[in-house]
């Protein structure tokens, strides 16, 4: 089964419900954690991608932009391609995207 790992599920109002249709949802990084604390962030980057396999699952980039950087970042060291899902706020639906990071 897929996973989509959601980067920071940082506001509670947002409703990832329709993400739920391209796997179960994974939360990558605690909501509140700080940018400051750089090797504790890497850390729990670490541990919320330890299951991600860019062949079957999705990330969704919500949250603090510092961290989702972040995230991409080593998602780019690791892997050449990534699924993205792509929230498309008019017609209020993701949409699935894949890239190669190392392209780009």
């Amino acid at each position: 089964m897929s996973n989509v790992f959601v980067i920071q599920w940082n506001d509670p109002r947002i409703d990832f419900g329709p993400a739920r249709q391209f796997g179960e949802l994974r939360e990558v990084v605690p909501r509140g954690m700080s940018v400051f604390r750089t090797d504790a962030l890497i850390h729990q980057i670490d541990q919320g991608l330890a299951e991600f396999d860019p062949s079957r699952d999705f990330v969704v980039p919500v949250g603090n932009p510092t961290i989702i950087g972040m995230v991409f970042a080593i998602l780019g060291q690791q892997f050449d391609t990534i699924k993205v899902l792509h929230w498309a706020a008019r017609e209020r639906h993701y949409v699935p995207l894949e890239f190669s990071i190392n392209q780009l």
